[in-house]
């Protein structure tokens, strides 16, 4: 059974000024072959996979890690932190998604009514003035 991870660091635990948006995770995901690793225990209660997002104790801060390889044996003959808990990301991935989906919606539904008003108040004006008439025909023409 697997008793240790090796894992890089996410957030940069001296720095917590580090805003942890899935964009920035994301960026240091790209560079994980040239980040340093450091290893945790791994609970025996603990199901983990490689890439897996875990929280562990960093000199006294809790910070992201992601799972990059696991151990059967200690470099340090066990005396290393163990993994708190395994992060679930796909809730708030799942929300951003959604979240972003809704403001490309509303724009476009938007920039849509505020088309079909325009029109609607050109037609309408257009019932009086044939020169407009004729640019609404054309446009609407060429639209389609």
């Amino acid at each position: 059974m697997v008793k240790y991870a090796q894992v890089v660091y996410i957030n940069d635990y001296k720095n917590q000024t580090t805003n942890l948006t899935l964009e920035y995770i994301k960026s240091k995901l790209k560079n994980l072959d040239k980040m340093p690793t450091y290893e945790y225990k791994i609970p025996s209660t603990m199901k983990l996979k490689k890439g897996d997002f875990c929280l562990v104790d960093a000199n006294g801060i809790l910070t992201v890690v992601c799972i990059v390889k696991f151990t059967q044996e200690s470099k340090y003959n066990g005396l290393v932190k163990r993994i708190y808990s395994k992060l679930d990301l796909k809730p708030y991935q799942d929300a951003v998604e959604k979240e972003q989906k809704l403001i490309i919606l509303e724009q476009k539904i938007d920039e849509t009514y505020k088309k079909v008003s325009k029109l609607q108040v050109l037609r309408t004006v257009a019932k009086d003035n044939k020169e407009l008439q004729t640019l609404l025909d054309e446009y609407e023409k060429l639209e389609d």
